[in-house]
């Protein structure tokens, strides 16, 4: 693959690999060469660094932390030194680079030399003699599109580097080992039909088993691993259930034992199109399994209340279909009160997570909390259940069942994992109450709250709430904004005095704004706004790639969407 935007080069480079027998394929863009790549991953890529939608650099950094694609080897075209500083800088690591004006036979003779490195190094895995990535990418394109259901597993280790540094590489090297037995072992076990399981590499795992198996499989890795993991650690560590380690810089942490995390895909015939697809769901539903303590899976669904994640609190994505949004306004059309007293009395609320994301290196870095009403009635939708709510004047009895449902759901996450909570106006009016029954609650310790003030475009006593809100502030909590409602009227005069700790900024007005400059323009324009305020931007109902590489150039780290993870409940109550 040439991804390259002069025509000339193109042609001279496609000529002489063509005489050295390989097909070549090109593109010239990013955007373009994406698909393409997804779609029949090439034995080389050789990238361009100044392409006109996206620089080279960060096409090769999205390619290498790619688990299906970080094997292919990458060689840059530069036209001068000066550009290794900002690879440094930037943390981008590739195979070759050949400074232009282009000598033809040492590209040639450099790419073959970096394919079969390539190749030698990925036939199989040193430590545990699992297939490698070569026969991964194999396996899983033989399931794309062959219109037979599968699962596809990635599993890693959790806490590993820490046991790591205390215990040694000879050690980490026997914790892998048994990881991958452990994942040998169930998958042989439960799918002897359909399985393969291959070594990414480190503690990377990547496992294909039966469709109809993959929640036993999963259940089965996790629990064997928790039940074995103790056996590498001393009787003391074992004992306190936590390492205690100090880093380069002479930093003491404590680490909890190694677990395993194990993000779950499956498609019933005709879901995936390319690997692309497959490795960004894989990847996003592990770090999400990462987010919570101990040994955990996260298999990715699509009910009715996923499908409306978007639709939470208003107006979301263009992604939802016509069906959806008519039952939103019939839903809106329903007024209910006998049913909200059944789901009062009854506490018939679930809770739903989705992840916030550092965009800088895919970690989780805390949660939003989003609630349902009883499945497959008009209630499921939380605007017509707050709707409800409202109208009956029970909005705050309401709106703290919902936050007590919350705390006792967020008890699954790491301690200290920021949690986002939505929280109506009308119930932080009332102080009392809030303070007495949500911050008093001792499993609001264990977690860092965010007050996220829900619906707070409807708020009558926009004066009051600021204040309200700066006193929760002198208190120690952290207050989150939507920017619709802080950069506009009272929010904007009042901005400077509260400085919200987070405000969020909805992507949706500025999807695809790499191909609309006055986007962008408006786009830089409000984050510098936002950061001038002394507010960190959150950018929301994120969908693309090229999006979130143009919120990070300008500064913002963390983004939510369905780019990264639709909302999902804890690991430990998703269904097949």
């Amino acid at each position: 693959m040439l991804v390259e935007n002069d025509s000339a080069i193109i042609t001279s480079v496609s000529d002489a690999l063509a005489k050295a027998h390989f097909r070549v394929q090109s593109a010239m863009s990013a955007r373009a060469a994406f698909p393409l790549i997804f779609k029949s991953p090439p034995e080389a890529i050789i990238l361009d660094i100044n392409l006109p939608d996206l620089d080279g650099f960060h096409l090769a950094k999205e390619l290498k932390r790619n688990m299906m694609l970080r094997h292919i080897p990458v060689i840059l075209l530069t036209s001068g030194m000066d550009f290794l500083d900002k690879m440094r800088s930037l943390e981008v690591i590739v195979d070759e680079y050949i400074v232009k004006p282009i000598d033809l036979k040492d590209l040639v003779l450099r790419t073959q030399l970096a394919i079969q490195r390539s190749q030698s190094n990925l036939d199989a895995n040193p430590l545990t003699r699992l297939p490698g990535n070569i026969a991964i990418v194999k396996c899983l394109k033989s399931k794309i599109g062959a219109g037979k259901p599968y699962a596809v597993g990635y599993a890693d280790l959790n806490n590993f580097k820490a046991y790591n540094d205390k215990y040694g590489f000879s050690n980490g090297d026997k914790v892998i080992r048994f990881g991958a037995q452990v994942i040998v072992q169930a998958v042989s076990k439960l799918s002897p039909q359909e399985n393969f399981v291959g070594h990414v590499g480190g503690d990377d795992f990547i496992f294909v088993c039966g469709y109809d198996k993959a929640n036993e499989i999963c259940q089965m890795i996790t629990e064997s691993f928790d039940r074995e993991a103790p056996k590498f650690y001393s009787d003391e560590d074992k004992q306190k259930g936590f390492i205690v380690v100090e880093d380069r810089r002479g930093i003491v942490s404590q680490f909890p034992l190694v677990s395993i995390a194990v993000g779950m895909v499956s498609d019933e015939g005709d879901k995936f199109q390319n690997l692309g697809q497959i490795n960004h769901s894989l990847t996003q539903l592990k770090k999400y399994a990462k987010s919570f303590q101990g040994s955990a899976y996260v298999r990715d669904r699509r009910s009715l209340a996923a499908q409306l994640a978007e639709f939470t609190w208003g107006p979301g994505s263009s992604a939802g279909s016509s069906k959806v949004l008519d039952s939103i306004a019939s839903a809106l059309g329903s007024y209910l009160p006998t049913q909200l007293n059944d789901i009062i009395k009854n506490q018939t609320i679930t809770v739903l997570f989705q992840p916030i994301i550092d965009m800088r290196n895919d970690d989780v870095v805390g949660h939003e909390s989003l609630v349902r009403g009883p499945s497959g009635t008009p209630l499921e939708f939380p605007d017509a259940l707050f709707q409800t709510a409202r109208t009956n004047n029970q909005t705050i009895d309401l709106d703290i069942l919902c936050m007590k449902r919350v705390l006792a759901a967020s008890q699954e996450f790491h301690k200290g994992m920021k949690l986002f909570m939505n929280i109506f106006p009308e119930t932080l009016l009332e102080e009392k109450r809030f303070h007495a029954e949500i911050l008093s609650d001792e499993r609001a310790r264990d977690v860092d709250i965010i007050i996220e003030v829900a619906g707070s475009s409807r708020a009558n006593d926009a004066g009051n709430l600021y204040k309200t809100l700066s006193r929760l502030k002198e208190r120690g909590l952290k207050i989150c904004l939507d920017a619709q409602v802080a950069l506009v009227g009272n929010g904007l005069r009042l901005l400077p005095e509260l400085k919200p700790d987070y405000i969020k900024l909805n992507m949706m007005q500025y999807k695809e704004m790499f191909n609309d400059f006055q986007k962008q323009e408006e786009f830089f324009r409000t984050v510098q706004l936002i950061r001038h305020s002394g507010s960190e931007v959150i950018c929301t109902k994120l969908e693309s790639r090229a999006d979130s590489f143009l919120a990070m150039r300008a500064g913002v780290a963390l983004g939510q969407g369905f780019l990264f993870a639709r909302p999902a409940m804890v690991p430990q109550k998703i269904a097949p």
